[in-house]
């Protein structure tokens, strides 16, 4: 049987979880306290949990052989810190199932510099989930373009939240504009960068003349994609040309189809993209291959 690995998950320490709006206040992230409360109307977050022992039970229901766990785009790098030691015990605990992006806040200067040299070090794959907008900066800012000459320097790949610029708003949404992704391509060499959530759509720019040279360097995660999506999203995305730039990325423990449950399922986002209309190649490719060849699993 081929192998599955998802690139995207997150996990959190149980004191988050049974206080998640005290939490955030107690550590000054109002923007994440945004994301896991009840939206307007007091609408139910789509933000589930679970510990580490319970990602690894979900993992083998639904057939998952490595996942990766995700940071955070965290206000304070103490935060980031704070998360990357988190995820450090559980990959070291589970080296075999499990690897890590750290959290880092560049905004902080010297400290995120040297929090990026440490955990590359402590064997973390890459930087993620960034987003400068919801971490108080922009691409375009020099501690952010340092940020990334760094991770480019020491080899590792960078993660970002990517939102739709269109579309009906969601709670606590934001955006990093798609030029400023371009832009820093730009400016680092050899910088490599996964855009989550399909790229918000950018992945449909494979077919753009003007910017396809810089995707040598970028790869597309699917989390989330049923909340944002139809269907067919996959099958679209692999027809602009994108298939060997795609990664399987659940959002676990996210609440994905919120009609059919509110508990996160693994089982449930693989089997929506194996039912796309892709050639069981390319749901292969997708699912592990892509993976492979970009980490070196």
């Amino acid at each position: 049987m081929a192998r599955i690995i998802d690139i995207h998950v997150h996990l959190y320490p149980e004191e988050v979880s049974r206080d998640p709006g005290g939490w955030a206040l107690s550590r000054g992230e109002p923007h994440w306290g945004r994301l896991v409360s009840p939206g307007p109307g007091n609408r139910p977050s789509l933000q589930g949990w679970s510990h580490v022992e319970g990602l690894l039970r979900e993992m083998d229901r639904a057939g998952i052989d490595r996942a990766v766990l995700q940071g955070w785009y965290w206000a304070n790098q103490e935060t980031c810190d704070w998360h990357n030691g988190y995820a450090l015990a559980c990959i070291r605990a589970h080296p075999d199932r499990l690897s890590a992006f750290a959290a880092v806040q560049p905004g902080a200067g010297p400290r995120a510099f040297e929090s990026i040299r440490r955990i590359r070090n402590e064997g973390f794959l890459g930087l993620g989930e960034l987003c400068p907008a919801a971490q108080g900066g922009t691409l375009r800012d020099p501690a952010w373009v340092e940020a990334m000459g760094l991770a480019s320097e020491l080899g590792l790949v960078v993660l970002f939240h990517a939102d739709e610029m269109v579309g009906r708003p969601h709670h606590g949404r934001v955006s990093t504009p798609p030029g400023d992704f371009q832009w820093v391509l730009e400016q680092v060499a050899d910088l490599k960068v996964i855009l989550a959530h399909l790229g918000g759509g950018l992945v449909f720019h494979w077919l753009n003349r003007g910017t396809k040279r810089l995707f040598d360097r970028i790869w597309f995660d699917t989390a989330a994609t049923s909340l944002l999506y139809d269907p067919g999203v996959h099958a679209a995305a692999v027809a602009c040309g994108a298939g060997h730039r795609i990664l399987f990325g659940s959002d676990f423990p996210l609440i994905t189809h919120p009609r059919l449950g509110r508990e996160p399922d693994l089982v449930r986002v693989l089997e929506e993209l194996r039912r796309s209309g892709l050639a069981a190649a390319e749901v292969e490719r997708i699912l592990a291959t892509n993976a492979e060849e970009l980490f070196e699993f």
